[in-house]
C-alpha cells in the first residue's frame, strides 16, 4: 500500500499559486514607478504581474499547474534576470526584488516537487496497477496547511509591498478613521 505524502500535491499546487501571487502583487507595486522611469521596464512588469496573476488563479481555479516545465524555467528564468541586473549595477537591490527572485525561486521548486511526485505517480502505477488508494489527508490537516501557505505568502509579500513605492504613500493604520469619535 502507497503511503500519503506529508503535504498532498494539491496543497502544493495551492502554494505554488499563493507565490505566484504574492509576486505578482509585488511587481504590481513596482510597475508604477518603474513606468515613469522607463516605458520598457514598467510595460516588463506590467506584463510579469498580469501574467502571474493570471497563471496563480488559473492553478486555484483547476487545481493543475498550466504548464508546468514551462513555469520552472519562466520562474528560474526571472531570478537570473532579477540577478544579472542587480550584479551589473543595472538597477539597485531592493526589499520588494529580493522577495520577488524568492518567490519566484518558491514557485520554481514548488512545481518541480510537483512534477517529481507526478513522475513516482507514474512509476509506481505501472508496477501497482491494483495496489489500494493511499488514504488521503484529513480536512483539519488539509485547512491546517493551507492556511500555513497563505500566512507564509502574506508574511513575506506584505513588507515588500510596504517597502514600494506604493507602500510608502499608504496611510498608515489607525489614522483611516481620523475625525470619527468613538474609534481608536
Amino acid at each position: 500500500m502507497s503511503r500519503s505524502p506529508f503535504v498532498p500535491r494539491d496543497v502544493v499546487r495551492v502554494w505554488a499559486a499563493f507565490a505566484g501571487l504574492g509576486a505578482g502583487l509585488v511587481h504590481a507595486a513596482a510597475a508604477g514607478p518603474r513606468l515613469a522611469e522607463s516605458v520598457a521596464a514598467g510595460v516588463l512588469l506590467v506584463v510579469l504581474m498580469a501574467a502571474q496573476l493570471g497563471w496563480a488563479l488559473l492553478v486555484l481555479a483547476r487545481g493543475l499547474v498550466p504548464l508546468p516545465r514551462l513555469s520552472v524555467a519562466v520562474s528560474l528564468g526571472l531570478v537570473l534576470l532579477w540577478a544579472g541586473t542587480r550584479a551589473t549595477g543595472l538597477a539597485p537591490v531592493g526589499l520588494a526584488d529580493v522577495v520577488a527572485a524568492g518567490l519566484h525561486l518558491s514557485v520554481a521548486w514548488l512545481v518541480m516537487a510537483d512534477l517529481r511526485a507526478t513522475a513516482d505517480d507514474a512509476r509506481a502505477a505501472v508496477g501497482a496497477a491494483a495496489a489500494p488508494e493511499a488514504r488521503s489527508a484529513g480536512a483539519g490537516r488539509r485547512f491546517a496547511l493551507l492556511f500555513a501557505g497563505a500566512l507564509l505568502a502574506s508574511a513575506v509579500t506584505t513588507p515588500a509591498l510596504a517597502a514600494s513605492e506604493a507602500g510608502q504613500h499608504a496611510v498608515p493604520h489607525g489614522e483611516h478613521l481620523t475625525g470619527l469619535t468613538g474609534h481608536h
